[in-house]
């Protein structure tokens, strides 16, 4: 079942009665960001697109990126970025492309945002949940499922939720916790971090550039 299956199959009149089930604090908090001005820090290879220096070389370049759609994209679609983490971005990028490994910098316009770190959203993320599953339920097809990492569910309800709910979304923001305890007992893990997804491309600022390893 792929990611973006799901929301065609729902009925006409459920999307409308969950559009308007939104709440007046879910769309009033989507707004909280929109003047913000954030650096961002990204791995190319974290949008799937390539991550090595050519193709890194050719983003700075044309300013043009290429959106992540994968069916288990952690937050649904997109362009994806790692907040204020430079490190966490080389040491993906390294993991992943050696020393062919490139990290860009860019200047994000949160806009409409989906701020997953407000508890607020929790309530519009659900509605978004129980409108798919009815839809899956009535076509007799199983829900997909996360898979560790690969999070085929999440990026289904993220992406409908975006889509046709709240479709005026320009950015998704959400902690992840990765990583070993950093000490023994710890909750605190090595390699937490913050992600951020453009869905709307024109929220990154034309002033991107190559990080260099000694910015490190």
């Amino acid at each position: 079942m792929f990611c973006n299956d799901a929301p065609e199959s729902l009925p006409r009149n459920k999307l409308h009665h969950l559009r308007e089930q939104r709440l007046a604090c879910v769309h009033a908090t989507l707004r909280v960001g929109e003047t913000r001005k954030h650096r961002k820090t990204l791995s190319p290879a974290s949008n799937r697109g390539g991550t090595r220096r050519d193709k890194a070389d050719r983003i700075v370049s044309t300013g043009k990126f290429v959106s992540s759609a994968n069916d288990y994209d952690w937050l649904g679609h997109g362009v994806y970025f790692w907040e204020y983490a430079p490190l966490r971005a080389w040491q993906w990028a390294k993991q992943k492309y050696g020393s062919e490994a490139a990290v860009i910098e860019a200047r994000i316009q949160l806009g409409f945002c989906l701020d997953l770190t407000d508890v607020r959203f929790t309530s519009a993320l659900r509605a978004a949940y129980e409108g798919i599953r009815e839809a899956f339920i009535q076509a007799s097809k199983p829900l997909p499922l996360n898979r560790g990492k690969a999070r085929f569910l999440d990026c289904l309800v993220i992406n409908y939720l975006t889509k046709y709910i709240l479709s005026e979304c320009d950015t998704v923001r959400a902690p992840f916790l990765e990583g070993q305890p950093i000490f023994e007992g710890s909750n605190l893990l090595t390699q937490s971090h913050v992600q951020l997804v453009v869905k709307n491309e024109s929220c990154i600022e034309s002033r991107i550039r190559l990080l260099l390893k000694e910015e490190e």
